[in-house]
């Protein structure tokens, strides 16, 4: 009776320890499928490319050339030729801004972005004889590594010139300019399926003993692993910490809750609605972002201004410690609002400032609530 109640208790025993086994395994998985979900995040590609001149009546088929660079984390754009190579497998997002000046009689241009010579993105500016034109668009597309993509001029009518790099309204500005950056990569992703897979052979394990060997070796070999999981589970614990604290989540989204009448230049905009704020690095009472770690970050900025009964103008301009980084402009209209968008990508350090001002205004301009500036972390350094 004795010994078959001990045994019962040993049994009882080693149920509980496999228990706390199979709990700490799925632990394991569980914290390696959340690192690798960050590592997916962590490859980092990123370029921003301008064009340096104007092109002056550039063909059909002509392959877009930007060979400024301001950021080319991962060294996967080629200024030479214009295209950007995928490094590794994934999903990508792409923005491109043009430029047209007015022209004396009628003229198109259409733009498009070519993944492996097939379109993926068109951007259309059908030409004025009175204002500027600026158009923006993005895309994200899937590349497998060593895919190829850039910007062609697809259709032209008439004369037309792709503005360059320029210094207007007190500083330099990007008139034209072509942008990317890495949201995931795939490498990661197959290893996080994997580690799901091995989730679920743990789901499914045989949690039972082996008959050829003694309970009391069984019960110190349970013990054991039971110790080292433990210590791998405090190990991923801190490795993700360590992560967390090198990569935070940074991203915002402000927009105007008013009109701004009639803003004189050098105002700096300040946008008081706030729908997210991941971070808190962007100041509502004063209109500003504050990197709060080094890095790359993009940046997004749309603005809406009504018609109005005279000829009249706005320049924005996205300023980087004082200096300018991105510019938007809308060329009044007398008939039609006028809606503008661009984006940028740049490299920050902490501490670094960012904000939209207005360099320039012309006649009654109003500057509508539809108008909204965001923000986020690429990657850190």
């Amino acid at each position: 009776m004795a010994e078959s109640s001990r045994t019962t208790s040993l049994e009882h025993q080693m149920n509980s320890m496999m228990a706390e086994i199979v709990k700490l395994q799925r632990d394991v998985v569980d914290l390696n499928k959340e690192i690798a979900s960050m590592k997916s995040k962590d490859q980092s590609v990123a370029f921003f490319s301008y064009l340096t001149n104007n092109i002056v009546d550039p063909p059909a088929g002509t392959r877009v050339t930007f060979r400024g660079v301001d950021v080319n984390t991962g060294s996967a754009y080629d200024a030479t030729t214009g295209v950007f190579t995928a490094p590794v497998p994934g999903v990508y997002s792409f923005a491109f801004t043009a430029s047209v000046p007015p022209g004396t009689s009628d003229h198109d241009i259409h733009f498009v972005l070519k993944k492996n010579g097939r379109q993926e993105m068109y951007v259309f500016l059908d030409g004025h004889t009175q204002f500027w034109l600026q158009r923006s668009s993005n895309t994200v597309v899937h590349l497998n590594k060593g895919d190829t993509v850039w910007m062609e001029i697809q259709w032209v009518k008439g004369s037309n010139t792709v503005a360059g790099h320029g210094n207007f309204d007190g500083g330099d500005q990007y008139h034209t300019h072509f942008s990317g950056f890495l949201i995931h990569d795939r490498t990661m992703l197959v290893l996080l399926l994997l580690l799901t897979a091995c989730d679920g052979l743990l789901l499914n394990g045989d949690g039972g003993v082996h008959s050829d060997t003694s309970v009391e070796h069984q019960i110190n070999s349970m013990m054991a692993e039971i110790v080292q999981l433990q210590r791998d589970v405090v190990d991923l614990n801190e490795e993700i910490a360590s992560m967390k604290s090198k990569d935070p989540n940074v991203a915002f989204f402000s927009y105007l809750t008013d009109n701004i009448v009639n803003p004189s230049a050098g105002t700096r905009m300040t946008f008081r609605g706030v729908d997210v704020n991941t971070g808190s690095a962007y100041d509502a009472t004063t209109g500003v972002f504050t990197a709060p770690v080094p890095g790359v970050y993009s940046f997004a900025f749309t603005a809406s201004v009504p018609f109005e009964t005279s000829d009249h103008g706005i320049h924005f301009v996205l300023m980087k410690n004082g200096m300018h980084e991105m510019y938007v402009f809308l060329d009044g209209h007398t008939q039609f609002w006028l809606q503008r968008s661009s984006n940028t990508v740049v490299h920050l350090n902490k501490g670094d400032t960012v904000w939209m001002e207005i360099p320039w205004a012309k006649g009654s301009n109003t500057v509508a609530g539809h108008t909204h500036f965001s923000g986020f972390l690429i990657h850190s350094d």
